[in-house]
């Protein structure tokens, strides 16, 4: 019994730690070292391209360090097509907080949709416009039009079709925000299942409300899913219906069979 109270208390002091230092580490990269990154960069590209490869990195020592410390153990599957893709949309669900951390830390050229009020934060706006990430404000078509732009230069866009975390024990709801994304710009789809087990860092639970071992993330990369069957449908918002409720089904299926080891 003293021996699991100093187990939980280490690894909720560590906890702690880690994202006091993650969020310190945040601020100095996006205030200082990626707006330097791209103001000595020669043009935009370059400029992302150098901020990406900052972020991929720093993303990925965090996750070696939650390992380290044991706060996580993470086992991932299909690694190689994370890093080989370009130009494709990456969907996953999302059961934990640092979902997005432990995808870009494996995904190359990544891009994403963030909140709007990212531009007008002091600490982030130099970082997110550097960056070339997509506000989530835009109106339809602008927004469909910047992800093209983003998927034609061969970024990789990550996308949560949930829209925020899962919330523990409800089943899986899609928006169809990311079917409208990849129906209008015909890209391929990357499906990543997670799952993580002890849960830990859902949506509604604090931080510090820790598992009694560490939290096991498996993440298993899927194979492409082409986008061209859709569009043999009727009409586009059909097939965008559609592919919502076969990801949706899929994901379910995937989930229930990690958890019950299938």
């Amino acid at each position: 019994m003293l021996r699991e109270r100093l187990n939980h208390a280490w690894r909720l002091a560590v906890t702690g730690l880690a994202f006091i230092g993650f969020g310190l580490g945040g601020v100095v990269l996006a205030t200082l070292v990626i707006p330097l990154a791209g103001w000595t960069a020669r043009d935009r590209m370059q400029a992302r391209e150098r901020g990406q490869r900052i972020v991929q990195w720093s993303f990925r020592l965090f996750a070696t360090a939650l390992q380290g410390l044991g706060i996580i153990t993470l086992r991932l599957s299909g690694a190689e097509r994370l890093a080989a893709c370009r130009g494709v949309i990456v969907v996953a669900n999302h059961p934990t907080l640092i979902d997005v951390v432990l995808l870009i830390a494996h995904v190359p050229h990544a891009q994403c949709v963030v909140k709007h009020q990212l531009f007008r934060n002091p600490f982030l706006k130099g970082m997110v416009r550097v960056m070339g990430y997509i506000r989530n404000d835009l109106e339809a078509e602008a927004f469909v039009e910047a992800c093209r732009l983003a998927l034609d230069e061969g970024q990789n866009l990550i996308i949560f079709p949930e829209g925020t975390r899962t919330v523990p024990g409800m089943p899986l709801h899609f928006r169809r925000g990311f079917a409208n994304v990849a129906t209008l710009t015909r890209r391929p789809l990357l499906l990543v299942s997670i799952v993580c087990e002890p849960v830990m860092l859902t949506k509604g639970a604090p931080w510090y409300r820790i598992p009694p071992r560490p939290g096991g993330y498996r993440i298993t990369v899927e194979d492409l899913i082409e986008i061209e069957p859709y569009l043999r449908l009727t009409s586009r918002a059909l097939g965008a219906r559609r592919l919502v409720a076969d990801l949706q089904d899929f994901f379910t299926r995937r989930l229930s069979d990690a958890r019950t080891g299938a």
